[in-house]
């Protein structure tokens, strides 16, 4: 389990630098050999789980292609085999017809809803609750909090990890700390806003897997 958890943060982590780090930013990130294997190892990962992410914003490839650069041609053979398979995928997805990408951003976009229990307005408020997932996955399993938490956001990710990585919540100090920011937003909250059915449906989902798990 723990394994399959790690495998999911290293997605997170790799949509919040797409979505939030410069080509630069993202290219002195990976410039050690350990993280850039790192990355392709991820990247194919994210190809094989989460393709539709890569449409959302034309930069997000271009960015990955940059990080391929940075060792490509000295890495071993085995390594230089999966940056060949990696760069011949993007470019597939770079060459899709508008028609199969529209289709495909669409169907990515009606999975996020769903699974967030939200309707985004548009790209940008899908991206950045995307980015979001890897602030909120380590506040909860680690308890760390650099700033103050986008409680909207949060409980976008809180929903998402209940439906997608219900494993995590084993852990009761996870499901601890999501209880209290739960606590927390709702008495922060105005007794008449929208908000309030937000919290009560992300309690409930909570419950529901606590009571599954028994």
């Amino acid at each position: 389990m723990a394994n399959e958890l790690s495998y999911f943060n290293n997605i997170l982590i790799l949509r919040n630098h797409l979505s939030s780090c410069t080509e630069k930013e993202m290219m002195n990130l990976y410039q050690e050999k350990d993280f850039y294997e790192a990355f392709l190892n991820t990247v194919w990962a994210l190809m094989e789980n989460d393709s539709g992410f890569l449409l959302l914003n034309d930069e997000f490839i271009q960015k990955i292609l940059s990080v391929i650069q940075i060792h490509r041609f000295d890495s071993s053979q085995e390594i230089k085999k999966q940056i060949n398979e990696i760069i011949q995928v993007m470019n597939q997805i770079k060459n899709y017809s508008d028609s199969l990408r529209n289709i495909i951003k669409n169907n990515y976009l009606a999975y996020q809803e769903e699974q967030r229990e939200v309707t985004f307005q548009t790209e940008e408020s899908l991206i950045a609750s995307l980015a979001y997932d890897a602030i909120t996955y380590n506040m909860l399993t680690n308890g760390i909090q650099s700033k103050r938490l986008h409680d909207d956001y949060f409980i976008m990710s809180l929903n998402y990890f209940i439906k997608t990585a219900p494993e995590m919540f084993q852990e009761e100090e996870v499901k601890e700390r999501a209880l209290e920011v739960l606590e927390r937003i709702n008495k922060e909250t105005r007794q008449i806003s929208f908000k309030k059915r937000f919290i009560k449906n992300a309690r409930k989902n909570l419950k529901e897997l606590s009571t599954k798990e028994e």
